[in-house]
């Protein structure tokens, strides 16, 4: 964790422990004197300043549409930011001795119910003013430290929910100060009476309305906190100043940002007001004025109705006049469709970034208010938008200005494909608007905007920095193309090919891509490496399906025929096994080790990429013919590769056995969660797929392990995989009459056994498989019940056949129950049916007939052959007469 250790926190909160003691022994005595020591010991405003995230959280806001903040923005876009990080160790202990301080002697120590008490508002504010200590909270120290501490940590959250804290260390350290924080933070105001609260949450209105930047960051972060929300926020005094603001004052940075930040908290008439205000605003620009003009008057109301729309606040006829004005404006040079990013100034590139952000909430929080029009804006703009963001195509670094206008388009295509969701056979009923936008979308505009949006991914994701904007595009870049059907992504990437030259020329095609995705595997950002591994799951799933069997030149000298991987699948996998190896060697199997993958984002990133590789080449084995998947088999064997992969995934697994929320590659693109969280989803879902995908190879390293690993291993697998995987088992036999045709299956899943009855005639055989309750590492047991016409030996050997095959060769029980039914089905196929009785099986013993007459080849049996012969007083066949 670098110079700040467990330890030496563990110092300065002792430390701080004793100040808090001071402080309340002085107070006691006067509380005068307890505010001036606590002016002493507590920072000044310069060393406050010192905490702050400087350009990193503002600038991103800003870039996120949260708040317009042109400043930071101007600077992004002239030079790159370095990646956020907080400023230093003694700044990080500086807050954690200020916010004990402060929680010690604002909030001392309470029971529960007096607590709950305080949170409940049961004391009354006028006997809580007179309590020993109002006096503290007035004090200017006081409230300085409480609003900059409450900014710090809006600042590292907002962050920590982009993945922008890039150091391990300081990563884990943020982590572990935004809890201390809040938690301290919270502690403080449950103890505030009603007066105390409105007062503190005044100060920082005015004050945000002055300064902005964190301090508005922190008025969104705090008025949404749940001991305010009790409490009527804004205060109706605070409320009118700023409803005063913007109606009468100039609409300035500062209040720009305050608006957005208090707006989903004012009451639903000052909201109107403001957007009322705003419209009037935009109602007043003209086309006359010119692009730059209209770019700079424009960009704060417009950001200022983003932020009413998301909060459902604007009226259905304030959103139709709003899109009205963007409409009128087509004719004009604002709009950057045609390219011409580097040329425009910063101005038009931030109207343009407002208006995606604009269009973007409207989307997503009204989109059946939109009429025909305004959706054929939207859709010929989103992709003229990206269009203009691929001017450098081909290389591997997009221009700043296009990474910025990047994260607003992205989100618009996301909030498109959210509100018409790709359907193979859709109905009206699945889509929140009418058919037609879904068609015009899917049929018109989605390949397009998804082709371009691919390509910019692969060529940015190979050359980008980890700056704060480049780092941010990407991201929003890997959520919409998370959202792009599979299909899509594949005939981007081989179908031209397959049309033009078959199937083996998209072989050769797919494999390129290999060669080109496979290294984004081990890019610096998470979401690049998500984002590779769903594109290739498609090309890998193609190259399984249409691989050729090797030929007799492929076997090694053991007779053994073998298949190596990829070589792109193996060079992820080798540039990550010395991570691998160091975490195995460094680690205990059954420990909480996920501070160890917090600790340093290296490790991180070369364990998930060693986790999608094999993620990838579990997809190519399932998707690949079964005498291809032998081979592909035969080679993890001689290799022993699965050994190293067990040994990472039982350290990874969660030791609870308890997974909150299990979500696919493609939602872990999507959704905002922390490397750690991620690392142990895939995890989870690799480790099943491997129970499903290769079971005996499981279960025989499972059979190797010592008694501690194989109790550990045993344990996870019931808890986390074993009662889905038995599911999945039985409900495949219950979705599979069609190719079990003949025979009767019942398939019990609390019971997880399957009874399988296969008839002949009027003659039944059954057979009954059971599933043990940690499957699959325990093998699946088969029980007989009812055999005829079959001997001993034979229904032995086909038992034995069918239980190597479920245990020992990675077969399925649809599989194994096809077997049997071929076993059966073979051996009665070719028996003829007794000319005496006219069946292939004798009524009372069940037998097959099995003497032969030499002459004319015809089979009886045996009970009913020995009857003829006693009733007709004749030795001679019944069919040719010969002597039998």
């Amino acid at each position: 964790m670098g110079r700040v250790s467990h330890c030496l926190v563990s110092r300065v909160l002792d430390y701080a422990e004793t100040v808090v003691q001071l402080v309340n022994s002085v107070h006691a005595a006067s509380s005068t004197l307890a505010v001036e020591f606590l002016g002493k010991v507590l920072p000044s405003k310069d060393e406050w300043k010192k905490l702050s995230l400087g350009i990193q959280s503002t600038a991103l806001s800003a870039v996120l549409g949260q708040l317009s903040w042109q400043q930071d923005i101007d600077q992004l876009l002239s030079s790159a930011c370095d990646s956020p990080r907080l400023e230093s160790d003694d700044q990080l202990l500086l807050a954690v001795w200020s916010i004990h301080i402060l929680k010690g002697t604002i909030a001392p120590a309470t029971t529960e119910g007096e607590q709950q008490e305080e949170e409940e508002g049961v004391v009354d504010g006028e006997e809580e003013e007179t309590c020993k200590r109002a006096l503290l909270l007035q004090s200017e120290h006081v409230q300085m430290g409480l609003l900059a501490c409450a900014s710090h940590v809006a600042c590292v959250e907002l962050l920590l929910k982009h993945s922008l804290m890039t150091e391990g260390s300081k990563t884990s350290l943020a982590h572990q100060l935004q809890h201390f924080l809040d938690a301290s933070i919270a502690a403080i105001l449950a103890s505030l009476s009603r007066s105390q609260k409105d007062r503190l949450c005044c100060e920082l209105l005015r004050r945000s309305m002055e300064e902005g930047g964190e301090l508005a960051l922190c008025l969104s972060w705090l008025t949404g906190h749940r001991h305010l929300r009790c409490w009527q926020w804004p205060h109706p005094l605070a409320s009118t100043e700023l409803v005063s603001s913007a109606c009468n004052g100039l609409l300035n940075e500062t209040l720009t940002q305050t608006l957005q930040a208090a707006l989903p908290y004012l009451p639903a008439d000052e909201q109107s007001v403001i957007a009322s205000r705003m419209l009037a605003e935009l109602h007043g620009l003209t086309q006359s004025s010119g692009g730059t003009s209209l770019a700079e008057s424009g960009r704060r109301p417009l950001s200022v109705l983003t932020s009413v729309v998301s909060a459902q606040a604007l009226s259905t006829e304030g959103l139709l006049q709003c899109l009205g004005h963007l409409l009128s404006w087509r004719e004009s040079d604002i709009y950057l469709f045609s390219g011409c990013l580097e040329e425009a100034t910063s101005s038009v590139v931030l109207f343009n970034h407002a208006v995606v952000h604009f269009l973007a909430a409207a989307v997503t929080h009204r989109p059946t208010d939109l009429w025909q029009e305004h959706w054929d804006f939207v859709l010929c703009s989103v992709v003229a938008w990206i269009q203009s963001c691929t001017e450098q195509e081909g290389s591997k670094r997009i221009s700043r200005r296009s990474q910025l206008l990047l994260v607003p388009v992205s989100a618009l295509v996301v909030a498109i494909a959210e509100v018409l969701p790709y359907k193979e056979d859709y109905t009206v009923q699945d889509v929140i608007v009418i058919d037609s936008r879904y068609d015009e979308w899917w049929e018109l505009f989605a390949t397009e905007a998804y082709t371009l949006l691919l390509s910019i991914f692969v060529n940015f994701a190979e050359g980008a920095t980890g700056d704060l904007l480049a780092t941010s595009s990407l991201q929003a870049l890997c959520r919409a193309i998370g959202g792009a059907p599979a299909d899509l992504i594949l005939e981007y990437l081989c179908a031209s090919t397959v049309s033009a030259a078959g199937t083996s020329a998209a072989l050769v095609d797919a494999s390129e891509q290999l060669e080109r995705l496979c290294p984004l595997l081990l890019a610096p950002s998470r979401h690049a490496q998500l984002l590779a591994a769903h594109i290739l799951s498609g090309v890998v799933a193609y190259v399984g399906q249409h691989e050729q069997t090797s030929s007799a030149e492929d076997v090694n000298a053991h007779d053994d025929i073998i298949r190596k991987p990829p070589q792109p699948l193996c060079d992820v996998q080798e540039a990550g096994g010395s991570t691998v190896q160091l975490v195995v060697e460094t680690t205990v199997i059954g420990e909480e080790q996920q501070q160890l993958l917090q600790l340093d984002g290296q490790v991180a990133r070369h364990v998930l990429a060693y986790l999608l590789s094999w993620r990838l080449l579990l997809q190519l084995i399932k998707h690949s013919a079964s005498e291809v998947k032998a081979e592909y088999v035969s080679y993890l064997k001689e290799l022993r590769l699965v050994d190293s992969l067990m040994l990472l995934l039982l350290r990874l697994l969660p030791n609870s056995g308890e997974v909150q929320g299990l979500y696919s590659i493609q939602k872990l693109i999507v959704i905002p969660t922390d490397a750690c969280d991620v690392i142990m989803q895939v995890a989870v879902t690799l480790y099943s797929e491997c129970l499903r995908c290769l079971p005996a190879m499981v279960r025989q390293w499972f059979n190797q392990q010592d008694r501690r690993t194989a109790d550990y291993m045993e344990k996870v697998t019931r808890q986390l995989v074993s009662e889905q995987l038995c599911k999945e088992e039985i409900q495949a036999v219950k979705h599979a009459e069609k190719q079990l045709d003949g025979m009767t299956v019942k398939a019990r899943v609390v019971a997880r056994e399957v009874m399988a009855t296969y008839s002949i005639e009027n003659i039944s055989m059954e057979l009954m498989i059971h599933l043990p309750i940690n499957y699959p590492l325990l093998p699946v047991t088969v029980e007989t019940g009812q055999r005829v016409g079959v001997s001993t030996s034979q229904w032995r050997k086909w038992t034995l056949q069918l239980t190597s095959y479920l245990n020992h060769q990675n077969g399925s029980i649809v599989d194994g129950l096809l077997l049997w039914k071929s076993n059966v089905k073979k051996h009665f196929g070719g028996a003829e049916e007794c000319l005496i009785c006219f069946s292939v099986l004798h009524a009372s013993n069940y037998q097959l007939p099995k003497l032969t007459c030499r002459t004319c080849k015809k089979r009886f049996h045996n009970v009913c052959l020995y009857k003829w012969f006693s009733t007709s007083a004749k030795s001679t066949c019944p069919m040719c007469r010969s002597e039998f």
